[in-house]
């Protein structure tokens, strides 16, 4: 089978990146969704690399309700702590003035005195170093990001090829099928004038044409192979084609319904609803397409 260069909404993928602030961790999850809605999810001190992140993913994704998730994660082993020395002092001396002022022993413990800001000195970011590794990271998390979505859709396009196979093999069962029903309801029709009407023979016959025209279904017949060859075409093609396939599932829903309207033959009637599953069996694929 050939490949079919389509893609799907649904997809994961996760990257990360040492730095010497610990590691850069780059999370990815995207849903099916009408367009492009991106939701990032990142701490304050990342907080620059927000546009960075939104404008590639807008560049490599089509349509999909995207999750991001950025984080930094400093290890256990990190550098040791670094404590400010005056912001300590300082700290200290207000401290004496509170006991003092209270003229009683006010509790204070080391942590607290950690915690305190300015006490513990952290190691700055490097600015430009840690984009220029997000860069990377980024690139690297969205390309299997596109990877996993395109493999999907390469599933999703075997589903979809199977059941217009479908949608052939009932449109030529129902082309068979038409001759019957339309002799059966001839003759039908025929004899039921011929008890009740006095109607001249040609009056007759124009009656019967007139009844035949209102069982015909050629041109939505046509429709749905002209629909199931478009389809097949936008299988193949390079660009977004979720929006075109849904528009097409809506199409070959509407030439289903009128192919029933129009059947007074249980068999036709049978089919009609067959092709209506397979429709809908393919509208639910068609949902997870970029």
């Amino acid at each position: 089978m050939p490949a079919y260069p389509i893609s799907s909404m649904t997809g994961y993928a996760r990257g990360t990146r040492e730095t010497p602030w610990g590691e850069l961790q780059l999370e990815l999850r995207t849903v099916n969704h009408r367009y492009l809605d991106i939701s990032l999810k990142l701490p304050e001190e990342l907080r620059a690399l927000e546009q960075s992140l939104r404008d590639r993913l807008k560049a490599a994704l089509g349509r999909g309700k995207v999750d991001a998730y950025l984080r930094l994660r400093v290890a256990g082993s990190a550098a040791p702590l670094d404590i400010n020395a005056g912001a300590l002092k300082e700290l200290m001396s207000a401290v004496d003035t509170v006991r003092e002022a209270a003229s009683s022993d006010v509790g204070l413990d080391a942590v607290s005195v950690l915690r305190w800001p300015g006490v513990l000195s952290e190691q700055e970011l490097d600015s430009t170093a840690l984009a220029e590794l997000f860069d990377a990271l980024a690139d690297e998390t969205i390309a299997e990001l596109r990877r996993v979505r395109d493999a999907e859709g390469g599933r999703l396009a075997e589903v979809l090829i199977s059941r217009l196979d479908s949608i052939e093999d009932l449109v030529r069962q129902v082309t068979e099928r038409l001759p019957v029903q339309a002799q059966q309801w001839r003759d039908k029709l025929q004899q039921r004038l011929e008890e009740v009407s006095e109607l001249e023979s040609e009056r007759r016959e124009q009656v019967l044409v007139q009844f035949v025209q209102k069982l015909d279904v050629d041109e939505e017949l046509e429709r749905l192979k002209s629909h199931v060859t478009a389809v097949r075409d936008a299988l193949g093609s390079a660009e977004p084609v979720g929006r075109k396939l849904d528009f097409f599932m809506q199409e070959f829903n509407r030439e289903a319904n009128t192919l029933g309207s129009k059947s007074m033959d249980a068999e036709l009637t049978r089919l009609a609803v067959e092709l209506k599953v397979v429709i809908e069996q393919m509208r639910e694929q068609v949902q997870n397409i970029e």
